[in-house]
């Protein structure tokens, strides 16, 4: 089922502005749907987990559904063999990047669903990854990315969650 946001367009990535960054987001994920942007994820996340950090806020918060999917069917393509697995460790960061900047309140309406999939992936690690090393790697970047959200939940009032 698709998010029932609307498909975000070049504004909603920031893509016309003078942004190569935005506009190669842009140009990997414009019209997708968020089972084809799970797809493209899943087959470079390291290089597409990029993307997320350089989308605007409108195309972040539509296509966050595809992060929480990949992340959450992951055990169907964990390496065994892949010690320095870090794509989930990446994707923590593209998510802290998007709610450190200044205007979070486009993301407000994925807070608690961010939140959920942050509790999801410090629950488990040993299915993000084999290497005890990678393991805490991964914790360690979603939990800077809950405590950051942990704060911005104290500043929202709950009329404008």
């Amino acid at each position: 089922m698709e998010d029932p946001l609307s498909l975000p367009d070049a504004i909603d990535f920031g893509a016309y502005r003078n942004n190569p960054d935005a506009n190669w987001a842009w140009n990997e994920f414009d019209g997708l749907s968020i089972d084809q942007a799970c797809e493209k994820l899943a087959s470079n996340p390291d290089c597409y987990s990029e993307a997320f950090i350089w989308m605007g806020k409108p195309a972040f918060a539509y296509y966050f559904s595809a992060i929480d999917r990949y992340l959450r069917r992951y055990p169907d393509g964990v390496d065994p063999y892949d010690v320095d697995d870090s794509s989930a460790s990446l994707i923590a960061g593209g998510l802290i990047t998007q709610f450190l900047a200044s205007d979070i309140r486009m993301l407000t309406p994925i807070l608690e669903k961010v939140h959920d999939l942050t509790s999801y992936v410090r629950s488990n690690l040993t299915q993000l990854a084999t290497c005890p090393e990678a393991q805490v790697d991964i914790d360690a970047s979603w939990q800077i990315l809950e405590a950051q959200l942990s704060q911005i939940s104290c500043r929202i009032t709950p009329e404008k969650k």
